[in-house]
C-alpha cells in the first residue's frame, strides 16, 4: 500500500479465491486497506496467544517441551542430521551474517575443529555446523534446506525461509 495511510486496494483474480492460508477471501473489486490492518491482526494474535498462555500456561510448558524433545529425537533418527556451511567461500561475512541470524533464532551453530569428510564432500575446519537434533533443529531445517514440494499443485509458500537454503 506504500503507507500508513488507508487506500483503496484493487483485488482481482488469484487474490480473492479460497486459499489454505485464506480462509474468508475479501471480494473482488476495491477494498479499504492499510498497513494498520495488518497491524491490528498481528496484535489480535499475540493478545490470543497471551490469553491462552495465561490461562492453560501448564499446558503450553509442556506442548514447547514436548514439540522440542520431538525435534531433538527427529533430528537424531531422521536425514538430514545437521547442515554444514563451509568457510572459505567468496564473501566470509555473509557466513558469519548467515550464522549469527540462525543464532538469534535460538538455533545452536557451531564450528568445526577439524576437516569434515561426509559422503556429499570434504569441509574446511572452521565451517559452520547446525546439528538438527537439537530443540530449534526443524526451524533450522525449514530455514537450510531447499524446498521441495512433493504435490505440484500444492500453491504453498513460505515467506521466512524459501530463500535461506540458496543464501
Amino acid at each position: 500500500q506504500g503507507g500508513a495511510n488507508t487506500k483503496k486496494a484493487r483485488l482481482q483474480g488469484s487474490q480473492t479465491t479460497r486459499q489454505w492460508y485464506r480462509p474468508n477471501p475479501a471480494p473482488a473489486g476495491e477494498v479499504d486497506w492499510s498497513i494498520r490492518n495488518s497491524i491490528n491482526y498481528a496484535v489480535t494474535g499475540l493478545l490470543t496467544a497471551l490469553e491462552l498462555t495465561s490461562k492453560f500456561p501448564t499446558m503450553v510448558v509442556e506442548n514447547f517441551y514436548k514439540k522440542s524433545l520431538n525435534g531433538v529425537e527427529a533430528g537424531s533418527s531422521k536425514a538430514p542430521y545437521a547442515f554444514v556451511i563451509p568457510t572459505g567461500q567468496r564473501d566470509q561475512s555473509a557466513l558469519d551474517r548467515v550464522a549469527n541470524l540462525l543464532r538469534r533464532q535460538g538455533i545452536e551453530v557451531h564450528r568445526a575443529s577439524g576437516e569434515i569428510k561426509v559422503k556429499e564432500g570434504t569441509f574446511p575446519a572452521g565451517s559452520y555446523v547446525v546439528r538438527l537434533n537439537q530443540p530449534y533443529g526443524r526451524l533450522a531445517k525449514a530455514l537450510l534446506e531447499k524446498q521441495n514440494y512433493p504435490d505440484p499443485t500444492l500453491q504453498a509458500y513460505d515467506e521466512s525461509a524459501w530463500a535461506m537454503g540458496m543464501a
